[in-house]
């Protein structure tokens, strides 16, 4: 008579016998949960937590990833974005929209019946970004942007670090790194204010230069700047 076996992919002494005694299933399960960082899930459940209060309080019925309609999940997203506060009615900051957003997506990646979903980049969810960048652009000029100051790089080690091998621009990676620091050097950028960049930001200007228009964060002045 053949015996299911039960393996608990947590214990180190399970895991010191998976080579041998796992089967093929088991492992992709194994380096599955393995690749999981506790933190993150942490934060994610909280986030999608207080999603569903929200959805609660406005009377909807299900739980988000059961929304099988975009046009439904766009509103629904969309007005949660919009009004997500803290329990005392307070706004939340920039870095925790930016947070709450990050894990709705991971979210709805793993478990949504929307196939293929991509809140950063699927123009299908464009409407939503756009709540979200806008909100984003509001908490900023009202102070809500979170920032920690640190010493400046001094000309010299700017050169230093532009001439590494890792920001010679010769893979798209590297070039990608390059455009990263320098936007974070000229033009003041912070943590996920270089996602928010735009090509409709940057404005040709007489000398052959550009004026760039971006929003700062608390420590970055306030509000829209031009640099």
């Amino acid at each position: 008579m053949s015996q299911t076996k039960q393996i608990n992919l947590k214990s180190k002494r399970n895991r010191d016998s998976l080579k041998t005694s796992a089967s093929l299933k088991e492992k992709v399960e194994f380096y599955r949960e393995f690749s999981k960082v506790k933190n993150t899930v942490n934060v994610t459940n909280n986030w999608m937590g207080l999603l569903e209060k929200f959805r609660k309080e406005q009377l909807y019925i299900g739980q988000i990833q059961e929304v099988e309609n975009e046009q439904v999940l766009i509103e629904k997203l969309c007005s949660y974005f919009a009004n997500m506060s803290k329990k005392d009615g307070s706004d939340y900051s920039v870095n925790s929209v930016r947070a709450s957003f990050a894990a709705i997506n991971c979210f709805l990646q793993d478990n949504s019946k929307i196939k293929s979903i991509d809140l950063y980049n699927d123009v299908r969810f464009k409407e939503i970004r756009k709540v979200v960048d806008e909100k984003i652009r509001y908490l900023s000029n009202n102070g809500k942007g979170e920032t920690k100051g640190s010493d400046s790089l001094e000309a010299d080690e700017i050169t230093q670090i532009l001439n590494h091998r890792l920001l010679d621009g010769s893979t798209p990676e590297r070039l990608l790194r390059k455009v990263f620091f320098i936007n974070a050097i000229y033009l003041e950028l912070r943590g996920g204010e270089h996602t928010l960049l735009n090509a409709t930001d940057f404005f040709k200007s007489e000398d052959d230069g550009y004026t760039v228009f971006i929003y700062c964060s608390k420590n970055n002045q306030h509000g829209f700047t031009e640099s």
